[in-house]
């Protein structure tokens, strides 16, 4: 891999730092809020700038997440497509995304507490739509766009589904089923080694 500062920011706005410390309570509001993406472009991206030794521009800038951080990721990139040139999304939870998440006619387990369950379905069109950078033009701004998946995850269909709309719009994505895996850290791990050695590369640095 490219020598780059890695920043693992926590995306659970709801969720005490140090559970170990202070008791766990119950999540409040939405297991997605929109503020903690803008926060990574507000405050996060301002402060590493300030603090590390960074080549501070959009080229040289990535962003990725997995699971609810894939939905975060999303986001972020592409309402802030002018400072991110490299995005993935591993196992995307897109549900979370405000107005994208079709709600389920029966719980999609009954034995999860009602405050975590998450609709399993997403309205593809209306979720693109909610993303404003999200044109055509973004295929020229893009050195790596790339959302994967394990075949036994039970997101594979909005995966499916929003990649279908991306076609429709004319969007370039790299889009990965990997034989085996489901909604699992031994996924993620492989997803980002990968992603890792194919980062910042001069010879990639073009529509995916």
């Amino acid at each position: 891999m490219v020598p780059m500062i890695v920043v693992m920011p926590n995306g659970n706005a709801t969720q005490s730092a140090s559970p170990d410390i202070v008791e766990e309570s119950v999540p409040q509001g939405s297991f997605m809020s929109t503020e903690f993406p803008e926060s990574i472009v507000t405050d996060l991206i301002p402060f590493v700038d300030r603090t590390y030794r960074t080549l501070p521009d959009r080229t040289h800038r990535a962003i990725a997440g997995l699971s609810m951080g894939g939905a975060h990721a999303f986001w972020a990139a592409f309402h802030h497509l002018d400072k991110f040139a490299w995005v993935e999304s591993m196992s995307g939870g897109y549900m979370i995304i405000p107005g994208a998440g079709i709600e389920a006619s029966k719980p999609t387990d009954p034995n999860i507490p009602a405050v975590f369950r998450l609709p399993m379905e997403i309205d593809a069109v209306k979720l693109i739509a909610n993303l404003p950078d999200l044109t055509q033009d973004a295929n020229a701004k893009l050195s790596l766009f790339t959302m994967v998946i394990g075949e036994k995850d039970r997101l594979l269909p909005q995966q499916r589904a929003l990649q279908a709309a991306l076609a429709t719009k004319g969007i370039n994505v790299k889009a990965i089923e990997m034989p085996g895996f489901s909604h699992e850290w031994g996924f993620w791990r492989i997803s980002l080694v990968d992603m890792l050695t194919r980062l910042f590369r001069a010879g990639d640095q073009k529509p995916h």
